[in-house]
């Protein structure tokens, strides 16, 4: 995430994206969509 902080009153603050949030965001999407997919196995496997 990029923060440009701009000196003026009041303050303001932007945040930008960059490629390596966007490389991150990649695989925790794929991760939250395996879960829930998988929500019902998971609940199964919890009651063992």
């Amino acid at each position: 995430m990029k923060r440009t902080y701009h000196p003026t009153i009041p303050p303001k603050v932007e945040h930008e994206h960059t490629a390596m949030d966007q490389s991150f965001r990649e695989p925790v999407v794929a991760l939250c969509d395996w879960a829930l997919v998988n929500v019902p196995n998971i609940d199964e496997a919890r009651k063992e």
